[in-house]
């Protein structure tokens, strides 16, 4: 769920080789669950923050099987320029 933003839920169901989003409750008990502001998942993705960083502030939190909570970082995609941006970001600094 993305607060503030939206109060709707939605599902993704992940296999090895195929991944889907559902708008509606898929029948089945949820492995892992997210909560987070939007932002934070653009910042992660863009590479402005790190998902370690997300979690440590809560703008990000994950609940579930541990073993699927503590992989859930890895199966997050980051944009193909999010390594650049934290290079920019670094020299800000």
């Amino acid at each position: 769920m993305f607060r503030p933003v939206h109060k709707r839920k939605y599902w993704l169901v992940l296999k090895p080789d195929d991944v889907s989003v559902c708008l509606q409750y898929p029948g089945f008990e949820s492995d892992v669950l997210v909560n987070a502001d939007l932002s934070a998942f653009y910042q992660v993705w863009l590479g402005r923050t790190t998902f370690d960083d997300a979690l440590r502030n809560r703008s990000i939190e994950i609940v579930g099987i541990p073993s699927l909570v503590r992989g859930f970082p890895r199966w997050f995609a980051l944009s193909p320029v999010a390594e650049l941006v934290r290079k920019a970001e670094k020299i800000q600094k």
